[in-house]
């Protein structure tokens, strides 16, 4: 059994490796106020790339401790549609049958196909993982 130490250790290992290729930046000036509309624009949208790195890690994290398997670019049925153009999706299973499954969801954010993030419970996988527990 991973204790929480434990895997916090493991996401930290595999987003050095996950993050690699994103872009660093500096964080805002913590001296000057931000505008209102800085938050409603995107500007290098490459860099919002770290999110789904420590999404990555989290993922890469939970498989090599053999708490879930991961079926990568997973067909996904959605009860709701995701909102935006999603470019690859992740489909995490817990091996604990109480736990459920989540899907980590990729979106072109600008011009980079892997910028956005998503991240929803499977509903409609659950039906089908919760089915076959059952039978």
């Amino acid at each position: 059994m991973v204790i929480p130490a434990e895997l916090l250790t493991a996401v930290d290992a595999a987003f050095a490796i996950t993050a690699r290729d994103t872009p660093h930046w500096q964080g805002p000036d913590p001296m000057r106020e931000r505008r209102d509309d800085e938050d409603s624009r995107v500007t290098n949208p490459e860099k919002w790339r770290i999110l789904g790195a420590r999404a990555d890690a989290w993922v890469v994290a939970l498989q090599e401790d053999g708490l879930a398997t991961v079926e990568r670019n997973a067909d996904i049925l959605w009860s709701e549609p995701p909102g935006t153009m999603v470019t690859r999706t992740d489909l995490v299973t817990p091996r604990d049958p109480t736990a459920l499954p989540l899907v980590v969801a990729r979106s072109r954010l600008g011009g980079d196909d892997d910028a956005g993030l998503r991240r929803r419970r499977a509903q409609l996988r659950v039906r089908l993982v919760r089915s076959r527990l059952a039978g």
